[in-house]
């Protein structure tokens, strides 16, 4: 039996569901204990203040960038599907 079949078989048991379920609540749990340890230093004038010292220029080519990836993205999507076979409108991609 290859590799791939036994890995595939353990993923659907119910000890790997389990395991899984656990390691995402550990995940979950450090991360929470993590961002509370970190506001803590944090005070609310300082985010005030960093957001305050952000520029409206570098706000606004922020978003048009964030816009620009999410086009390449599709773009990478499409090429993906029709390389695959489908001929996906670029509205359903």
């Amino acid at each position: 039996m290859a590799f791939n079949d036994r890995l595939k078989i353990f993923l659907k048991s119910r000890p790997a569901k389990i395991t899984s379920a656990l390691f995402s609540m550990f995940v979950l749990i450090f991360a929470t204990l993590y961002l509370y340890r970190i506001w803590q230093v944090v005070t609310w004038d300082e985010i005030k203040n960093a957001f305050n010292a952000i520029s409206l220029s570098h706000i606004l080519i922020a978003i048009f960038l964030t816009v620009i990836n999410y086009a390449v993205m599709i773009g990478y999507d499409w090429f993906g599907l029709r390389y695959a076979g489908a001929n996906p409108k670029i509205g359903r991609t």
